[in-house]
């Protein structure tokens, strides 16, 4: 009986890296030079409700609102020779909103980056849902908000008379 025969390298890569990419929260998809998603990760499941397997083969664009799918076209070529051409060329991650497969919009924040030269034309993108940071924010802002306006009503009391020391102070001239 024969040992049976080790997985090629390739092999366990591959599923190393599809681990890796499982395991983050954020929404990873893989797309082509076309924007074609070629590979993702669970949470893009999660993150935009779309049936296992179904956005496999279809534009990122999908994934966007008409309003917002500009955005994908004008990323910078990446294909073009560089001396580092694995560098991010959008300098910062672009916050827009996304579309999840019920046709809800969302806020999310989405930044790329090439994959090396190895695996030539493919672009790793990770999609961020803001929703709960989005919520944290307004309700900070709502607090702040409310704390301001209890400092203005202080700031405007202390400038009103005050009707207890008007009467004392009549008081003792009347005496």
């Amino acid at each position: 009986m024969s040992a049976p025969e080790p997985e090629p390298e390739s092999s366990r890569l591959r599923a190393g890296w599809q681990e890796l990419l499982d395991a983050t929260r954020d929404a990873m998809p893989i797309v082509d030079d076309k924007g074609i998603i070629v590979a993702k990760n669970r949470a893009r499941g999660r993150l935009f409700g779309w049936p296992a397997g179904e956005l496999i083969g279809t534009p990122m664009a999908r994934c966007v609102p008409a309003r917002f799918q500009r955005v994908l076209e004008l990323w910078p070529d990446e294909s073009a020779s560089d001396a580092d051409a694995t560098t991010d060329r959008w300098p910062t991650p672009v916050t827009l909103l996304a579309r999840r497969h019920d046709g809800t919009e969302f806020p999310v924040e989405i930044s790329r980056a090439v994959i090396g030269a190895q695996v030539e034309g493919l672009t790793l993108i990770s999609v961020r849902d803001l929703t709960a940071w989005r919520r944290a924010q307004e309700s900070l802002l709502r607090e702040k908000r409310a704390d301001d306006a209890r400092l203005d009503r202080g700031r405007s009391d202390d400038h009103r008379p005050c009707r207890a020391a008007s009467r004392t102070s009549t008081r003792s001239r009347s005496d």
